[in-house]
């Protein structure tokens, strides 16, 4: 049925292969080339010729076009609309009542970036009772999010202080003894907005609702930048560090020196449940690495060949996180 349309005569031969492939189909062609004219293409192909699962025509609502900016996706909503009134101009009867049917569903037709497709189905999931969400839910724009940020920090902040007895309210008044109010909430926003995910504000929160006084330990968090990036790097080694030092410590077994005793005390004493505790990786950095911050091979190897080869990989997966922490100043338990 396509093949018969005017939007089909239009296409060149390339693009006229491009439609007769069924499934996946990737379109890699520089700017310029009819990437656009090929999505309609597609489109009204497949709302021509294509059945939904009951043997009925596919409506626009049964697809997702997608696009990187919105002035992208007027755009294909105008092309879209273009190439239908196209076809209307000459069509029969009964491709008139087609063409005109999809054309009023055109203006609600999911076309859109996918912040906002995802932000109009919660929208409708609200209406009808499915979700929680308010039906007035935005996508909020970079200064729209850092205002929210900044309004939930001083809530939480200003909850902490109406309860000093807290882990909250203590946190804030061992912060408040050297740092003013401004410079803590600023603090807390670069670490909500770190690498735009807010896996530093997860750690932070972790501290603070740990029951072994993590609080006592988030004021170097905040005041020092290293200690963040020394726990961005060390957290996800420090789950398998255990495991993974047990086996390179059965592959030492045959050798006998000072250095390797020293790993196999190291694994003896090792706390897996104190992990994070910047303490034990001192005992780490000790064992595994030189004064000048290079892997310690005296004891470990032989003409350059490590005795073991998973001790030597798990040093070169840990030595970039011993930089940040020479940098850090941490608190000890006692403090």
């Amino acid at each position: 049925m396509f093949h018969t349309t005017h939007n089909f005569r239009g296409l060149n031969i390339e693009q006229r292969h491009a439609l007769r492939t069924s499934g996946f189909l990737l379109i890699n062609a520089v700017a310029g080339s009819g990437k656009t004219t090929m999505l309609v293409a597609l489109l009204l192909k497949s709302l021509m010729e294509d059945r939904d699962e009951k043997g009925n025509p596919l409506r626009l609502d049964r697809f997702a076009l997608i696009t990187f900016t919105r002035k992208a996706a007027a755009n294909l909503r105008k092309k879209i609309r273009e190439a239908m009134e196209k076809e209307l101009k000459t069509a029969t009867p009964e491709m008139r009542d087609f063409w005109n049917a999809h054309l009023r569903d055109l203006p609600g037709a999911p076309i859109g970036t996918i912040d906002s497709l995802v932000q109009e189905r919660l929208r409708r999931l609200a209406l009808t009772g499915l979700t929680r969400f308010d039906p007035a839910i935005e996508v909020l724009d970079e200064v729209g999010r850092e205002i929210l940020a900044e309004r939930a920090v001083r809530r939480v902040m200003e909850q902490a202080a109406e309860q000093p007895d807290s882990e909250l309210g203590r946190a804030l008044i061992l912060l408040g003894r050297n740092h003013k109010a401004r410079d803590i909430r600023g603090r807390f926003m670069d670490l909500l907005a770190k690498d735009g995910d807010g896996e530093t504000a997860a750690r932070t929160i972790n501290l603070l609702t740990r029951g072994d006084g993590g609080y006592e330990r988030l004021e170097a968090m905040l005041s020092h930048p290293p200690r963040d990036e020394w726990s961005r790097i060390w957290f996800p080694l420090a789950e398998d560090f255990a495991a993974r030092l047990a086996v390179a410590v059965r592959e030492l077994a045959k050798k006998d020196n000072g250095t390797i005793k020293e790993v196999q005390k190291l694994n003896e004493t090792w706390d897996s449940k104190g992990a994070m505790n910047p303490e034990n990786f001192a005992k780490i950095r000790e064992c595994l690495f030189t004064k000048d911050r290079g892997l310690k091979v005296s004891g470990l190897a032989v003409k350059g060949s490590p005795y073991s080869t998973t001790l030597q990989a798990l040093q070169e997966a840990i030595l970039p996180a011993v930089a940040p922490f020479d940098r850090m100043v941490y608190q000890t338990e006692e403090q």
